[in-house]
């Protein structure tokens, strides 16, 4: 369905791969902060800013 959709419209299928690529990034950077064995707060403390991690603009 998705498919479908990105393949007929033009601005969804540029948006759709936006998020796709911001979501992809947050994975990452997840998947290093647990290798890495730190919490949420030690790393939102490392880069001196807050452990929110639920607001990100793109």
């Amino acid at each position: 369905m998705i498919e479908d959709k990105i393949n007929s419209d033009e601005q969804f299928e540029e948006a759709y791969r936006e998020v796709e690529m911001v979501y992809g990034l947050i994975r990452e950077v997840i998947k290093a902060r647990k290798e890495k064995g730190l919490t949420q707060k030690e790393l939102a403390d490392m880069i001196r800013g807050g452990q929110t991690a639920g607001y990100f603009q793109v």
